[in-house]
């Protein structure tokens, strides 16, 4: 399995929940949702989204911990 390694990290600009992480000194974008009264979002849901995203690389680290002391 190949994803953008971590750490990710949840932020909030221009309206935009985002999950960023840093390579080579620059922040690149891993994911983003736009905050839109118009599409009936609430911020909070948003972000909650955003900051669930955000600890992906985390849970699998803790997943893979897991599974490796169920096989032993």
């Amino acid at each position: 399995m190949t994803y953008t390694q971590g750490p990710w990290k949840f932020e909030v600009r221009n309206n935009q929940a985002m999950v960023t992480t840093e390579r080579d000194d620059i922040d690149m974008v891993v994911a983003s949702n736009l905050f839109d009264e118009e599409l009936d979002l609430e911020l909070e849901e948003v972000e909650a989204n955003a900051r669930l995203i955000a600890s992906a690389p985390d849970l699998l680290e803790a997943l893979q911990i897991v599974r490796r002391d169920i096989e032993a």
